[in-house]
């Protein structure tokens, strides 16, 4: 037994551990559940964050539905718009003159409302309105038709600062910047701003302005812009240059901070890097061309901020001087036509004021509403910033781990009404989180829900039917099983009752008296096994608690005892019992142990039809008591062997013809467990068997006898 205290070391802590599991199964299956249930939804989370980007249009329509029920706050009082509106177009239209080139209205007027705002004591003057080309009216000396340029070079000219609005290409990825009509733009004496009017426009829906915009003018454009404020090959957005040029900055050009922010006028500005979301960017290379896009944090519908008509403004220049000195003094006013709408976030109707723009039946903004909300944004510093990815990641995760657990937890009817109250959950969170300026992806995590849903209903299913498989085979095993038993102990019930027949008759005739004795011996024998019978089927009973009946014997004088017994039975097979001189003195129930034990060695034959030399070796070491049944027969395979003591599970080849009903190991385990031990198996198929029995030499139990002995 030398090799035992090895066997001994390796074999104690995974005794251990599997008593523990066993004492604590229920609380492990609940652990395995929130395990499988957290992998489903780390799973879930990678594959939505991973195409987060395919889910940006929805993301945007949500944030736009979200500014859409957010209740209107007070715009800016330092921001005013004045309006072309379309019937001062439509009126231009009928009475221009053939070779006027004026879009809106003629410039000669568009002059004079400059003029009024500027003597009513506006602090900037933005005009959204790109003058591309010269007006040829009144250009020559002996034309006595009123000059359009003349007249508005004239009020640009007057005191006070004006933001002019450059041509660009159509197309924003590949921005070309152009001035502003040279025939009277390079008449100025004073030097103007000239910004970009460009906003961020994805998918149709106006959502920000982009605050970093670089243009590629040619050698003779920018020639020919030279008395204008033209920095290079980058331009202000008009919103970043009427803020900048109202705090009293003559023009400044937004700077990059960092990937996520720029700064303008001494404000830092959160920015948007491009019309897709990309939730693993931190793990993903940027986009290439960044936007460096502000999204516009509208104030509310269309009509919210006031704005009044040229007509009014004119009018109230000479009439009533004091009024349009209230209106505009120290303003940001916006000049623009109020007749072109863009698509922005907001629907509805607007709040019409008196002596101002008639915008009801709108659903769109104008321009000037989109620059107004621009230039508010960064007034207020009410910037509108997403969750960062990583709190992105914890929600979709925490969603995710919800759902799979509802789904596994609940029945399906159920598990649907948890999924729609996670993601009304979050939409509801999301939609008063865009009130304190937080966007929180809404589709995200509404998609987690449905990906995790889907995949733990398949987890599910799999398992189930693993699980139905399982349990079929077990009804057949214990199907068989109990047809064995039955047979079993039809057998010597069979024979009881035809040795009592025999008896009854020998006394009816008063025969047979001298073969009484051995006709009651083999009753008894037949009575000792079917009783045998009935206590390996109250062994196997999970439900009945074994209670022992503990007393001192020697275990090594029991197995040889046994071992005797046993190799009787066969022809074929012998069984060597090895263990040291002093013998193993041990606390437990003498009969349990001798099934156990009996249980061991009959398998080992059993399963071994050749035959052969079964080694059993007992021995003992510190505190422990250590019993080896070594064989070299049939094996288990290692898919079999950790289901080896399952009850009514057998590992047999389906076309043996061994009997059995699977509960022999079973109880064996039972048996063993109960001392306070452990059973282990090491088989390879084909090539043997060996069972370990670790047992506690001494059973510290309230009942255990204090009578020591051997075997009787």
């Amino acid at each position: 037994m030398s090799g035992s205290s090895g066997w001994i070391g390796t074999r104690r802590v995974t005794g251990r551990v599997r008593a523990w599991t066993e004492e604590h199964a229920p609380g492990l299956r609940n652990w395995r559940r929130w395990a499988s249930s957290a992998v489903l939804a780390l799973i879930a989370t990678l594959l939505i964050c991973r195409i987060s980007a395919t889910l940006s249009p929805v993301e945007f329509g949500l944030l736009n539905r979200w500014f859409a029920v957010r209740p209107a706050r007070q715009p800016s009082p330092e921001i005013v718009l004045v309006g072309i509106e379309r019937g001062d177009t439509e009126a231009h239209e009928a009475s221009r003159l053939d070779d006027c080139t004026c879009s809106a209205i003629p410039r000669r007027r568009l002059g004079a409302v400059i003029a009024a705002i500027k003597r009513a004591g506006a602090s900037v003057i933005v005009l959204d309105l790109v003058l591309r080309h010269p007006c040829p009216v009144g250009v020559n000396e002996d034309d006595h038709r009123e000059a359009h340029d003349a007249g508005l070079v004239e009020a640009l000219e007057t005191p006070g600062e004006v933001i002019l609005a450059a041509g660009v290409n159509p197309n924003p990825d590949s921005t070309y910047f152009d001035r502003p009509a040279q025939a009277f733009v390079g008449e100025l004496a004073t030097q103007r701003i000239v910004a970009s009017p460009l906003l961020h426009n994805p998918s149709g829906v106006i959502r920000g302005v982009g605050l970093i915009q670089t243009g590629a003018p040619s050698e003779m454009a920018r020639a020919l812009a030279a008395p204008l404020r033209l920095v290079g090959v980058t331009l202000a957005p008009l919103s970043m240059a009427a803020y900048a040029a109202h705090l009293g900055h003559a023009c400044e050009i937004p700077e990059v901070v960092d990937r996520n922010h720029v700064s303008c006028a001494g404000a830092r500005i959160p920015v948007w890097a491009s019309s897709s979301i990309y939730l693993l960017e931190p793990f993903m290379p940027p986009p290439r061309d960044r936007k460096y896009t502000m999204f516009i944090n509208w104030v509310g519908p269309p009509g919210t901020f006031p704005t009044y008509p040229i007509s009014a403004i004119l009018a109230n220049d000479e009439l009533a001087p004091d009024v349009l000195n209230t209106w505009l003094r120290n303003r940001i006013v916006i000049i623009g036509a109020v007749g072109e709408r863009l698509n922005t976030p907001y629907l509805g109707t607007s709040r019409h004021k008196p002596d101002q723009v008639d915008q009801r039946g709108s659903v769109t903004m104008s321009g000037l509403e989109v620059h107004a909300n621009a230039i508010d944004t960064v007034i207020s510093r009410r910037f509108l910033e997403p969750l960062p990815p990583q709190a992105m990641w914890a929600i979709i995760f925490l969603c995710s781990l919800v759902t799979a657990l509802a789904v596994r937890a609940l029945n399906t009817w159920q598990a649907i009404v948890a999924m729609a109250a996670t993601i009304g959950l979050v939409a509801f969170v999301a939609m008063h989180l865009v009130w304190l300026n937080i966007w929180l992806y809404s589709a995200t995590p509404a998609a987690s829900v449905v990906l995790c849903g889907l995949m733990t209903g398949l987890y599910s299913y799999a398992r189930s039917r693993e699980q139905t498989t399982a349990l079929e085979r077990q009804a057949v095993e214990r199907e068989a099983a109990t047809a064995t038993i039955v047979h079993d102990l039809k057998q010597p019930l069979a024979a009881i009752g035809g040795l009592t027949s025999v008896m009854q008759m020998a006394q009816t005739h008063k025969e047979l008296e001298h073969e009484e004795p051995e006709l009651l011996e083999r009753i008894s024998r037949q009575v000792e096994r079917a009783l045998s019978d009935i206590d390996e089927l109250l062994v196997a009973n999970p439900d009945r608690e074994l209670n022992l009946n503990v007393t001192r014997f020697d275990l090594l004088t029991l197995t040889r005892d046994l071992a005797v017994a046993q190799g009787a039975g066969s022809t074929i097979h012998e069984i060597e019992v090895h263990g040291p001189d002093e013998g193993v003195l041990i606390d437990g129930d003498f009969a349990y142990l001798a099934r156990a034990i009996s249980n061991l060695m009959d398998n080992a034959m059993k399963y071994w039809p050749d035959g052969g030399t079964v080694l059993v070796e007992a021995g003992a070491l510190g505190d422990t008591a250590l019993l080896r049944v070594l064989d070299q027969g049939m094996g288990i395979s290692a898919d079999n062997q950790p289901s080896i003591f399952d009850r009514y599970h057998r590992a047999v080849p389906e076309d043996s013809s061994i009997p059995g009903t699977g509960i022999g190991l079973y109880s064996v385990k039972r048996i063993v467990e109960a001392h306070g031990g452990d059973i282990e198996v090491d088989s390879e198929l084909g090539r043997g068997s060996t069972f370990a029995i670790r047992l506690p030499l001494r059973q510290p139990l309230p009942q255990a006898s204090t009578s020591e002995g051997l075997l009787p």
